[in-house]
């Protein structure tokens, strides 16, 4: 199987970090599309590709595992403080966030998209809070 050159390294090296999206990355690298459309058709590039969405893949989950976290540390501070949280948009983030977490650790073939419409009794709860 033949190496990667430089350009296609810094171009995965880019997807990798997740700050840009394709488009940024390959007018940063000053890649043209056609080139990446080549390179898609190189099995060492597609493989390092999958590895890289793989990698991307375990970091989302960790993401959300640790935000889970910090949410429900937050939410059980206004608990206790009702000027912990204030904020209701950042409130439904947090009860959201943690609904994610719960739906992949319960290992859902395809976890619904997450949505701001909340139990009824739970948005009676935290608007009681704020009152």
């Amino acid at each position: 199987m033949k190496s990667l050159n430089i350009r296609q390294r810094q171009f995965l090296h880019k997807l990798l970090l997740a700050e840009d999206s394709v488009q940024q990355i390959l007018q940063r690298l000053r890649v043209r599309p056609g080139t990446l459309l080549r390179w898609l058709d190189d099995e060492a590039f597609r493989a390092a590709v999958r590895d890289i969405r793989r990698q991307l893949a375990r970091r989302r989950e960790l993401e959300v595992a640790l935000g889970a976290a910090s949410a429900a540390a937050l939410l059980r501070r206004a608990a206790d403080d009702a000027t912990a949280l204030t904020d209701t948009n950042q409130r439904r983030a947090c009860v959201e966030l943690i609904k994610l977490a719960r739906e992949r650790k319960r290992g859902a073939a395809k976890p619904s998209e997450p949505t701001l419409e909340l139990d009824p009794d739970l948005v009676r709860e935290l608007t009681d809070a704020e009152g």
